[in-house]
């Protein structure tokens, strides 16, 4: 037989000790004794935990989460293939950057240190 949904909650946090898991543990304790939990919400920065902590609140309240949890999966998957490009695209430049500063002095110097050893004495 299958779990609830709030029993699968606090399966999970039993498992879990950290930060997110802290805040998931107040907010369910103000949800489940019907007080506000906007200073929690507030203080969340991040609008993907926030979604996840409005996913718990509906399904404390008993109201379908699957289509929401689907949604906010594929959202999800978007910003990561987002960032995971613009890390991409910013690749080449951070690579060009030890060749800049390290290798193009040393043929430089490579390059005129014969040049300015016959230049220094002839004079």
């Amino acid at each position: 037989m299958g779990w609830g949904f709030r029993r699968s909650i606090h399966e999970f946090l039993s498992e879990q000790v950290d930060i997110s898991s802290e805040r998931v543990r107040r907010t369910m304790f103000l949800i489940e004794h019907g007080k506000s939990w906007q200073s929690v919400k507030g203080s969340i920065k991040n609008p993907y935990q926030r979604a996840m902590f409005d996913l718990i609140e509906a399904g404390l309240a008993g109201l379908p989460i699957y289509d929401r949890m689907d949604q906010l999966k594929v959202e999800i998957e978007l910003q990561i293939d987002n960032e995971i490009e613009l890390k991409l695209q910013s690749l080449p430049v951070k690579c060009m950057l030890p060749v800049m500063f390290l290798m193009v002095p040393s043929y430089l110097v490579l390059l005129f240190g014969p040049i300015l050893k016959n230049v220094m004495r002839s004079l």
